[in-house]
């Protein structure tokens, strides 16, 4: 999957079945993918771009209450210091803080895992693992077969980038 994921000059092309393949193998219920932006005041906003949803389950792809969502004013300060300083959220949703409930309520999330994606050293955004059929304690192996997973779709990104730069290198 890594292999496929790289070898394409603009990632985005293969995203929808690498999720697929990543969703399947680590059989979960969604694999979503999140990425950051700030406004034109620095307040930190997070936005569903991408996700996988296992068959029978419902896509949460257009989903607004997913989409341009303030980590500090909707409950989700954790998220925010824990991924940014490159520590995973992962757990029952059950213990999570009653402020993040809100969101995951609605969308069935039983038990979650969510590892940073980081690119040129700047917190670039999240994936994160959704599991809405049973509970699940993830393991140690799975978390860094997670985080592998966290940092190829990083090096995505900054390859990407780094041919940009070249090609407008190359046109100047």
């Amino acid at each position: 999957t890594a292999e496929q994921f790289l070898k394409e000059a603009v990632w985005e092309h293969n995203v929808s079945a690498i999720l697929a393949k990543i969703g399947q193998a680590v059989n979960v219920s969604h694999v979503y993918v999140v990425m950051n932006y700030t406004n034109e005041k620095h307040v930190l906003y997070s936005s569903l771009c991408y996700e996988w949803a296992a068959p029978g389950e419902t896509q949460q792809i257009n989903n607004p209450s997913l989409r341009h969502v303030p980590l500090q004013q909707t409950g989700f300060s954790r998220w925010e210091k824990e991924l940014s300083h490159n520590l995973p959220i992962q757990g029952l949703v059950e213990d999570f803080p009653e402020s993040e409930h809100d969101l995951f309520k609605p969308l069935g999330s039983i038990s979650v895992a969510a590892m940073p994606i980081f690119v040129e050293g700047q917190w670039w955004g999240f994936i994160m693992f959704d599991e809405c059929r049973n509970k699940r304690q993830w393991t140690e192996i799975e978390l860094k077969a997670l985080r592998t997973i966290a940092s190829i779709f990083g090096s995505a990104e900054s390859r990407a980038r780094a041919e940009q730069k070249l090609v407008r290198r190359q046109k100047a």
